[in-house]
């Protein structure tokens, strides 16, 4: 499903971004890249914004090099699972 990158800065930057997100893998993946200078500031938070507006926390692993979704319970994944494609 299509959903929207965030990035927010400590210095109040905050980056928006199209992605992807597939909801039985967790993945999200094609992050539009977007310039912006932050050069100064530092990463507090990074989350992913559902069409239906639920913010959901992510991470990056280290060890795949993957941008994960987490903080999603079961249930709500389940729902969704269908609209991965």
């Amino acid at each position: 499903m299509k959903a929207t990158y965030v990035s927010v800065w400590d210095g109040g930057t905050e980056v928006r971004s199209s992605c992807d997100f597939f909801p039985s893998t967790l993945n999200v993946s094609n992050i539009e890249t977007v310039d912006v200078d932050v050069d100064d500031e530092c990463l507090v938070r990074e989350y992913i914004e559902l069409p239906d507006g639920t913010e959901v926390d992510t991470f990056n692993d280290e060890d795949s090099g993957r941008t994960i979704a987490s903080g999603v319970n079961q249930d709500e994944t389940d729902a969704r699972r269908a609209e991965d494609y």
